[in-house]
């Protein structure tokens, strides 16, 4: 093979391990995509060690591959695509590998990372919250995924999140995301219940965002920019509660009236919100409703049934129904 080649694509071919250490000797590569290449479970050892210039690589079709090892190698890599490994079960090779190398398995350069059709992927290496210049994560069809790490919130360059067609139990409800981040999606997502956006001070909207119908619980804490919710709040016909706390920003509901399932609500210190959830009053179902420090309970404006109000505990600035 040519040394001094930059791009190198290799399409349903059966590679053995002589054909593979020749693309590891191609020192100048900057660009590798692999697709079709069924009859591997593990790349050879030492495969990426001297890709040291390589900046793009995809992996696609790879049907036995199981781990992936020896990524910290590509020190200038910035993208990585991998999709359709049914039988991938993680990017490294294994938790105590993580621990012994304190989570650096993964490229310290990585700006882009998309996960497609990883079905027996059950979780994400812990070596991703070390992946400070990470801007952008897509996840779709992991349809083990679990849980996405905790310490997500570590990534202080990640500005878009996006997340589809996961259709396990998966639960968000103590994910905290990062500082930075701009681009929430969530689509398809079908049995997650349990979702918690916390302390996004750059998240600025979540009109566009399709949030899973079978959504129970629905919390959003220190969005301190966030202006607007989702318009399609009214759809999630499974919500029964709905918190939202701390978002002095947020100015107004979507101008549709709330789940009718909903059995608590809590609006707090959200000072220029300036009228409650359109047909807050028609909610049969609710038990536990708390609202404290909005502006329209002290101006007394914009509220669209005061005999609810008269009827409930409404003092200054905080209303109750328990």
């Amino acid at each position: 093979m040519l040394p001094s080649i930059k791009t190198l694509e290799l399409k349903f071919v059966q590679c053995n391990e002589m054909v593979l250490e020749k693309v590891s000797d191609l020192l100048s590569l900057s660009s590798l995509y692999m697709e079709g290449i069924s009859n591997l479970s593990l790349l050879p050892n030492g495969f990426f060690q001297h890709l040291t210039t390589l900046q793009e690589l995809e992996i696609h079709d790879f049907n036995e591959m199981m781990t992936m090892v020896g990524l910290q190698h590509l020190t200038s890599l910035e993208r990585l695509v991998i999709s359709k490994c049914p039988k991938l079960v993680s990017l490294t090779n294994n938790e105590e590998e993580e621990e012994r190398d304190q989570g650096r398995l993964l490229p310290s350069c990585l700006k882009y990372l998309e996960l497609y059709n990883c079905d027996n992927l059950k979780k994400l290496a812990q070596s991703l919250c070390n992946l400070h210049c990470l801007t952008e994560i897509i996840i779709e069809g992991a349809t083990g995924l679990a849980c996405l790490p905790k310490e997500l919130l570590t990534l202080t360059s990640l500005h878009k999140l996006s997340i589809y067609n996961c259709p396990s139990s998966m639960s968000l409800v103590e994910m905290k995301l990062p500082i930075g981040l701009q681009s929430l999606h969530i689509s398809n997502c079908s049995n997650l219940q349990r979702l918690t956006l916390s302390s996004c001070p750059s998240l600025v909207s979540l009109a566009e965002m399709k949030l899973p119908i079978g959504l129970q619980f629905l919390n959003i804490v220190k969005c301190n920019n966030l202006k607007s919710l989702p318009d399609e709040l009214h759809s999630l016909t499974s919500l029964i509660e709905l918190q939202i706390k701390e978002c002095p920003a947020l100015e107004s509901f979507p101008d549709i009236q709330l789940p009718t399932m909903l059995q608590k609500v809590h609006i707090q210190n959200c000072g220029k919100l300036n009228s409650p959830p359109k047909g807050l009053y028609e909610l049969k179902n609710l038990k536990e409703l708390r609202i404290e420090e909005c502006s329209f309970l002290t101006e007394g404006k914009n509220i669209e049934n005061d005999e609810m109000w008269s009827m409930n505990a409404v003092q200054g600035n905080r209303a109750f129904l328990l």
